[in-house]
Parts: C-alpha cells; sequence; structure tokens
C-alpha cells in the first residue's frame, strides 16, 4: 500500500477532480454535457469569489498593487486569530454560503490578517 505524504489533491480542487473524472468516464453525450455545464459553473463560482475577494482587498487598501501582492503573496493560517470567526461568519452571511464553497475560506482569512473593516464585505 502506497502512502503519501501530502494529498494527491489539494483539498479546494477535489470538487473539480471529481468533475474532471465525471467527465472522462461520462457514456453518453448527455451526460458529457451535463457535467461540463457542471464544471462551467464550478469556474465561473471560482472566478467570481476571486474577483469579490480582489475588489475587497482592493477597497480595504485603497491601493490595487497593495491588493494584488496580499492576494497572491500571503497565505497564512490564522484561524486561531480573534477576529478570524467574526469574519468568516460574516462573509458566510453576506456573501457566499462557506459549506458549499470550502476553497474560499482560506481567502477569507485575508480580512483577518489585514484588519480589514468586515463592512467592506457587503459587495
Amino acid at each position: 500500500m502506497l502512502y503519501f505524504q501530502h494529498d494527491a489533491i489539494p483539498s479546494p480542487d477535489v470538487p473539480l477532480a471529481i468533475l474532471n473524472l465525471r467527465l472522462e468516464t461520462a457514456e453518453t453525450d448527455e451526460e458529457r454535457q451535463t457535467v461540463l455545464a457542471e464544471l462551467k459553473d464550478e469556474l465561473n463560482l471560482r472566478t467570481s469569489i476571486a474577483q469579490k475577494m480582489k475588489d475587497i482587498v482592493t477597497m480595504a487598501t485603497d491601493d490595487a498593487e497593495q491588493a494584488e501582492d496580499i492576494l497572491v503573496n500571503h497565505h497564512r493560517d490564522i484561524t486561531a486569530r480573534p477576529c478570524y470567526k467574526a469574519a468568516v461568519n460574516h462573509f458566510h452571511d453576506t456573501c457566499y454560503d462557506l459549506s458549499q464553497v470550502r476553497y474560499l475560506i482560506s481567502d477569507t482569512s485575508l480580512v483577518c490578517i489585514y484588519n480589514i473593516d468586515i463592512v467592506y464585505i457587503t459587495l
């Protein structure tokens, strides 16, 4: 039996991997079209969420270059910080159902790391 030190597929990408596998194993054109539509929806949602996070961070920093740096270069585990739960709950209630988009939680942590006021999370 093989043991992997890390997951073969990062957790946020599991839904895409499942859809890709379903696409590869689809037996009919109708089934392929259904899976392709689901895949397109998933990718569109990810793009939409990424843009919303960029908008929030850009608005909060009032600096597009700094916002880009924050989004690209600053990924930390901050779940123990006091503001994290409030930020996640507010984002969940205001923007997206986080249980449906698990990969978004890491992006939401940026709100806490950079002390972005949660009033900005109403875009």
